[in-house]
């Protein structure tokens, strides 16, 4: 397999705005957040905790629930902060991943393995477009760390955890904006299910 390519240097930054309502970044061109609807604010990167919940997974800034993953019939309902669905991971045949599908039931993407098994489920993983173009890139670091990045190998986001039963700790960087949301987070689900309940996403 190719090994992934990031690209180093100075990186220009785009300006983006935080949502107020559930922290996640968005570019500067749209007036409403991507992932909850809500009128945008100020710039920055942002810091998220992956966490266990009584009925899923919860990402959290702060005491503050951004958005969460929830079992239902069989398949996972990401949810915004208002409990509204964003996107389902739908399995795909063979077990060859999962689409997204948004709440219209349009095919926002899918999400699969690639690479060599014997590296592990979630070693790399691919996001693509509905035409199955790859968007993000998603490679383990070792055993306690991701990274994703897009097509043009900058990071979007990184994760970090201490052992199998921690938290994981997101950093959605200021690049993360020009991406779905909702893509973004489906990949860190499908990393988060694999390492915590042992499932080939």
């Amino acid at each position: 397999m190719t090994p992934l390519k990031v690209r180093t240097g100075t990186v220009e930054t785009p300006e983006v705005r935080t949502c107020s309502a559930c922290q996640c970044p968005a570019p500067r061109r749209t007036a409403r957040c991507a992932f909850c609807g809500e009128l945008l604010s100020s710039p920055s990167a942002v810091m998220f905790a992956l966490e266990r919940t009584a009925t899923g997974f919860g990402w959290f800034t702060g005491d503050t629930l951004v958005a969460s993953a929830t079992m239902v019939d069989g398949a996972w309902q990401l949810s915004d902060a208002r409990n509204d669905v964003v996107v389902t991971l739908v399995a795909l045949a063979g077990g060859e991943g999962h689409a997204l599908v948004g709440p219209e039931v349009t095919l926002v993407g899918a999400i699969r393995p690639h690479g060599d098994p014997d590296e592990g489920p979630m070693a790399a993983s691919i996001a693509a477009d509905p035409d199955g173009n790859t968007v993000l890139v998603l490679r383990t670091d070792g055993t306690n760390a991701a990274h994703v990045v897009d097509r043009h190998g900058d990071v979007v986001a990184l994760a970090s955890w201490e052992d199998a039963d921690s938290t994981t700790d997101l950093l959605v960087t200021a690049l993360g904006a020009h991406h779905s949301l909702a893509m973004v987070f489906g990949l860190l689900l499908c990393l988060e299910l694999d390492r915590q309940l042992g499932r080939r996403i």
